[in-house]
């Protein structure tokens, strides 16, 4: 991965830690992007739907004060 692809992922990732803490897991995708400054396309290049959040649910379960996603 390029080192510019993967610091926006890092932020996307931090991006959708915040949006998840504070408004639960059904927060719209696009409300991630745009925390995190970037097109929606961007989101879905890099995470294809809400589950695939999911190997990133340790890294946004230190911003929820409710600890990790609900399995779905």
């Amino acid at each position: 991965m390029r080192c510019d692809a993967a610091a926006r992922r890092e932020v996307l990732i931090d991006a959708g830690a915040h949006c998840f803490a504070e408004g639960g897991y059904l927060v719209p995708l696009g409300e991630i992007a745009a925390r995190a400054g970037v097109e929606r396309g961007t989101l879905y290049r890099n995470f294809r739907d809400r589950l695939s959040w999911r190997p990133s649910s340790s890294a946004m379960s230190k911003h929820s004060p409710r600890g990790p996603m609900p399995a779905v």
